[in-house]
């Protein structure tokens, strides 16, 4: 026997329906590595020899309060695992999703906490931007958070900040595309129960 629902209470149902499954929801985008990086919530920086091979992450001041362009960018990343000895390569682009290759820092352990950037590029300061993020072989770091700051003097520092924002972590389309493939087999399921 089939169930129809007029539209709104169609989506009660599929309301009550998510809230009831947001364990196995959250489950599954951990599973399959969509998370945003947070301080409870360490990403691995993949490794990787290639620019712009790593872990994504977008900033985008557009909509701030204090809206750009700005005197200085700075951006913070909190790592765990950066001991002595450990490498890791910021790729900066001047575009969202590494568009417009800029150039890229190194940075070398031991570090305890946040590695700040303070730039004044041009293609940076319309507050577009995004960052990749790689480690060298045999590193072993984690990414827990990304601020970006945007400021009204040169250099960047927290007496100047007019806008911070966080980084959004962009999952690799391979996970995208797993976690769809998830989905549709769960519907799948659920239709097969149903009917």
């Amino acid at each position: 026997m089939r169930t129809v629902y007029a539209t709104s209470g169609l989506w009660e149902h599929v309301r009550l329906r998510f809230i009831a499954n947001q364990d196995v929801l959250k489950a599954a985008l951990v599973a399959a590595g969509i998370v945003v990086a947070s301080a409870a919530n360490a990403t691995a920086i993949p490794v990787s020899t290639t620019a712009g091979h790593g872990l994504l992450i977008n900033f985008n001041f557009t909509g701030q309060s204090t809206p750009p362009p700005y005197a200085a960018i700075g951006f913070s990343l909190n790592m765990t695992g950066l001991d002595a000895g450990e490498t890791v390569f910021i790729d900066r682009y001047t575009g969202l999703n590494a568009t417009s290759f800029s150039t890229t820092s190194t940075v070398i352990g031991p570090l305890g906490g946040f590695f700040v950037l303070n730039s004044t590029q041009g293609g940076l300061l319309d507050g577009i931007f995004s960052v990749v993020v790689r480690a060298a072989a045999g590193s072993a770091v984690d990414l827990t958070s990304s601020t970006a700051f945007g400021c009204s003097a040169n250099p960047c520092s927290s007496t100047n900040h007019v806008a911070t924002i966080n980084g959004a972590v962009v999952p690799e389309p391979a996970m995208l595309g797993l976690f769809g493939l998830g989905l549709a087999g769960l519907a799948a399921s659920r239709r097969r129960k149903q009917g």
